[in-house]
């Protein structure tokens, strides 16, 4: 499975991710790079195995770094390629057995974010589109879904849905790329994350040694997020009021039918900073 210089077993492995159905997703990437499926179930055996191509995943310098997995449509899988020379989003098909790969600007580091302090450590590299995230499974199971990325040296987040992703043929164009969202500059830059299914995003900030929590991967829920109060069972509370619809006279307020002031609220299991410090 896994021999030093023999390129017929996995090698320089990043990631994995396993399914519902036990089955590990397993990434491998150089000469050349591979996806491997294995059943936990069946004491690791290889049910499947797939060597992407050589024009989306070159032999030198192919570095296959996250994977997410997306288990409608008879299965598909959204890989990070973050080599220097080709980054990209590679998109995996189980049922057609091909893959093909996105490439945009977004994708690419950040000049500004190549350099910063890690624990006392100064890291001086360029790293492309790393981190992946999925939205859960819509309650309407054909819904769309977002998935989001990031370069690792980039404090960017950015999202796109998956059925552009899914549909090969629209990278012929460029029409496409109008679909990429920017959603937030983040105070660091991240190498994981993750989406819970209540939609919430965790991200590790790197330079803040901190994990961060989203309200909401729906950004339009927090619209201008103003004040806060903590209750005593240890509840966070906010109310993003939407005042940016406000500040600026621009005549008669135009009120959309989808709600525009919400009240956020998530548990902390802490209380204000009326009481003592823990």
């Amino acid at each position: 499975m896994n021999v030093q210089k023999n390129f017929k077993t996995l090698q320089n492995l990043q990631s994995m991710e396993i399914d519902s159905k036990g089955i590990m997703w397993v990434l491998g990437s150089d000469c050349p790079g591979k996806l491997v499926l294995l059943d936990l179930n069946d004491g690791g055996k290889v049910v499947y195995s797939y060597t992407i191509p050589e024009d989306i995943c070159t032999r030198k310098g192919c570095w296959l770094n996250d994977i997410i997995l997306e288990e409608r449509f008879e299965g598909y899988a959204y890989i990070s390629e973050a080599s220097n020379s080709d980054p990209g989003l590679i998109v995996f098909s189980r049922k057609q057995g091909k893959a093909w790969k996105l490439r945009v600007s977004s994708m690419l580091a950040d000049v500004n974010v190549v350099n910063y302090t890690v624990g006392g450590v100064l890291v001086n590299t360029w790293l492309n589109v790393d981190s992946l995230a999925m939205a859960p499974v819509p309650k309407d199971r054909s819904e769309d879904r977002k998935i989001f990325y990031s370069p690792l040296s980039s404090r960017s987040l950015y999202s796109i849905s998956d059925r552009i992703l899914r549909n090969e043929t629209v990278f012929c164009g460029i029409e496409w790329r109008t679909h990429v969202e920017f959603l937030l500059c983040r105070p660091s830059n991240s190498d994981g994350m993750i989406v819970d299914t209540r939609g919430d995003l965790y991200m590790g900030y790197l330079t803040k040694f901190a994990i961060a929590k989203t309200v909401s991967t729906s950004v339009e829920k927090i619209v201008w997020p103003d004040s806060f109060a903590i209750d005593d069972d240890g509840n966070l509370y906010n109310l993003a009021d939407s005042v940016n619809r406000f500040l600026n006279n621009n005549g008669p307020l135009q009120i959309p039918k989808k709600p525009i002031i919400r009240i956020l609220k998530m548990h902390t299991v802490t209380k204000s900073y009326l009481h003592t410090a823990l």
